[in-house]
């Protein structure tokens, strides 16, 4: 019996545990490499934005430049978790969203 539990403890258990592990590890270091070129990224677009006359920056308030740029910006940080996970995995994934 003790066998048996052995066998299926190294066979099944322990390469799915770490096969786990690996896929969150991956996914977390691309997410937090990703986090921070985001962030250098904004700061970037704010000093940019600093120099612009009160009137430009009125319209570009108007159009809603900033949400624009904060769901370009999170969509490409999700892009890059997604492919994370795949690399992790080694499969081929299409993600697609349904409403």
């Amino acid at each position: 019996m003790w066998v048996a539990f052995q066998l299926f403890l190294f066979t099944i258990i322990i390469p799915l545990i770490t096969h786990v592990l690996k896929a969150f590890g991956i996914g977390a270091v691309v997410f937090s490499g990703m986090t921070l070129a985001i962030d250098e990224l904004k700061d970037y677009a704010i000093a940019q934005f600093a120099g612009l006359p009160a009137d430009v920056i009125g319209i570009l308030g108007i159009m809603q430049l900033d949400t624009a740029l904060n769901m370009i910006i999170s969509s490409v940080l999700a892009s890059a978790v997604l492919k994370g996970f795949d690399k992790a995995t080694g499969t081929k994934k299409s993600y697609v969203l349904k409403a």
